[in-house]
């Protein structure tokens, strides 16, 4: 046995000895901190924070308002400040228990009293018509800004300021939810219909905010214009990289996914575009709409597929459609199934249908168009 076996096994003896202790003097192995719902003399202390009259714990009727969590986490009892254990942040806690990580949400934007909550609390809720959608978030992304980092993340995948602009792209952080909604439904009138708009959830102190994880806002435009959903581009690795704006779990509203209709691209269609190109993602559409100078529209999945056809019947076009779904098709049935469906439905309606097919170094359409663009970039030409 070398010396690093018999360091393990000392440690391992004495942590033993102590588990041994404990459970002959009685001591409950329970963290200090889950003996009761208000803690007190000094763990009340090390809890309280500076000029909040301290934190109350979250529970499962109210959940951390940032990981949506409901263990561990502590609210502001003033409801100016969330510290959660999961979500972190620039400010930063350290704790004898565990590693916090402040979330100031501004001066009471968080109510901490029951009072505020509707009489009757709302079912799950059916979705609002489009127009209301389109009101409600438009009021919401004219109050959000976008973070330089997305700023920069959208400038490499070649859009310009302008394209930018028109897009609508915003930042949706941790902060500022909870005023984001009330200065929402207060200027828009929308107290009796908010659980209708999904996005928008009750919180468990009362009061409204917002849900979704942190990350890049792309609005989704449908056919007339109108924003009738918001896709999150998540900044986490873990879970799917693209999910809709929803609280549906939270009694709210479930989102619809719909097509994408770029609002250059329905400009081109307007102006009696040739070709339609038809591609999976909203975040793609835009892209190839604005470097290629041609309209595209998405659907929000490949499963959707036939989702593209209130657009091929809504503009028709001379030169029939481009189907530009991802090349991972060549590595996923799925994709070259629905894209065969997709071709094969337009065909029988007697559309004119193209594949295209570009460099398989580059998985969407929208990466090697923007690869093109950077120097020294290999000029592939796409051969339909």
């Amino acid at each position: 046995m070398n010396d690093r076996d018999e360091l393990a096994r000392a440690i391992f003896l004495h942590n033993k000895r102590q588990r041994r202790g404990s459970r002959r003097r009685g001591r409950s192995r329970r963290p200090p901190y889950a003996a009761s719902s208000r803690p007190s003399g000094r763990r009340a202390r090390r809890w309280s924070g500076d000029g909040l009259g301290g934190f109350e714990r979250v529970s499962r009727a109210s959940p951390c308002p940032i990981c949506r969590h409901d263990s561990f986490c502590l609210v502001a009892r003033d409801g100016a400040m969330v510290l959660c254990t999961r979500v972190q942040s620039d400010h930063h806690r350290p704790n004898t228990i565990s590693d916090l990580w402040a979330h100031p949400i501004g001066e009471r934007a968080y109510p901490a009293a029951a009072s505020v909550r509707p009489a009757v609390s709302p079912p799950t809720s059916s979705l609002a018509p489009p127009e209301l959608r389109d009101r409600a978030y438009r009021a919401l992304l004219a109050r959000m800004n976008l973070a330089p980092m997305d700023l920069a993340a959208l400038e490499r995948r070649g859009l310009s300021a302008d394209a930018i602009h028109r897009g609508l792209y915003r930042t949706l952080s941790c902060d500022r939810r909870f005023s984001l909604a009330r200065d929402v439904i207060t200027a828009e009138g929308l107290g009796h219909c908010a659980w209708r708009i999904p996005g928008f959830r009750l919180t468990g102190l009362g009061g409204w905010t917002l849900a979704g994880a942190p990350g890049l806002l792309i609005p989704v435009l449908d056919l007339e214009g109108r924003v009738v959903a918001l896709k999150i581009r998540n900044r986490s690795d873990v879970g799917p990289r693209y999910t809709l704006l929803s609280a549906r779990w939270d009694g709210g509203a479930p989102a619809e996914a719909a097509l994408h209709v770029p609002l250059r691209a329905r400009e081109l269609l307007e102006g009696g575009a040739e070709v339609l190109w038809i591609t999976e993602g909203e975040l793609k559409a835009d892209v190839i709409t604005e470097l290629l100078q041609r309209p595209c529209v998405s659907v929000p999945g490949v499963g959707c597929w036939f989702r593209a056809f209130a657009a091929v019947t809504r503009w028709p076009t001379p030169g029939g459609v481009v189907i530009a779904f991802d090349m991972d098709r060549l590595l996923k049935p799925a994709v070259q199934r629905a894209q065969d469906a997709l071709r094969d439905a337009l065909i029988a309606r007697g559309v004119r249908v193209q594949c295209a097919e570009w460099d398989r170094v580059h998985k969407g359409f929208d990466d090697f168009l923007a690869a093109r663009l950077r120097p020294n970039a290999a000029a592939n030409e796409v051969a339909e």
